[in-house]
């Protein structure tokens, strides 16, 4: 029993703490195209975050390492899940899991139905 308690105080995951919020304005520079959801191609995030050019965010890479929700996303590339999403609430504060409608998938992070955009290089 000592034994298990020692290896959950001291594996990685638990000693893991918070890096930031869910969501971060991009921190680095960003690329001076505007793609169709009216957002920079391509911007700098902190580290434990990436860029997601559908929202003009940086979204965290880990949701367990996240302490709140961050800031507050409006795209025209994003829209609220119109279908059934799980009771569970992440550390972002939303669901984990919800339907959406076609061509776009929903992001845990954000809480919301993201678009995706096609590139010659493929969806980003």
């Amino acid at each position: 029993m000592l034994l298990a308690f020692l290896l959950l105080i001291y594996s990685p995951v638990a000693s893991a703490k918070p890096i930031g919020a869910c969501v971060q304005d991009p921190t680095g520079i960003c690329t001076r195209d505007i793609n169709p959801c009216g957002n920079p191609s391509v911007c700098g995030c902190s580290e434990g975050y990436t860029y997601n050019a559908s929202i003009g965010k940086c979204l965290i890479d880990d949701i367990g390492l996240a302490n709140d929700a961050g800031v507050e996303v409006k795209s025209r590339c994003a829209l609220e899940p119109k279908g059934i999403c799980t009771q569970d609430i992440n550390q972002c504060g939303h669901a984990s899991i919800c339907q959406c409608p076609d061509n776009t998938t929903y992001s845990p992070v954000i809480g919301q139905c993201v678009k995706k955009l096609e590139t010659p290089k493929g969806e980003y």
